[in-house]
């Protein structure tokens, strides 16, 4: 999981080393990337399976296509862990 998908090299890495690991299936799920990255991970079999939610037309940046502020790092512990 991740929360988006711009060039895909985080997690293209982190699908090889899953694979590397010996992950018997990997599934990448990601809430909204680039088209053109999603069809290349669905291509090239990047992982066994891929997820995305959205695929904008506009795609300029993950951070981009979330209306979520600037969170204190102590004020994100305190949701975790409820």
């Amino acid at each position: 999981m991740d929360d988006g998908l711009a060039t895909g090299v985080t997690a293209r890495a982190a699908c090889k080393a899953m694979r590397a690991a010996g992950a018997a299936v990997t599934v990448l799920a990601v809430p909204v990337g680039a088209a053109r990255t999603i069809a290349e991970f669905q291509k090239n079999h990047v992982a066994d399976l891929v997820v995305c939610l959205r695929t904008p037309k506009r795609f300029r940046a993950v951070g981009a296509h979330f209306a979520v502020g600037w969170v204190r790092p102590g004020r994100l512990a305190d949701w975790l862990l409820g």
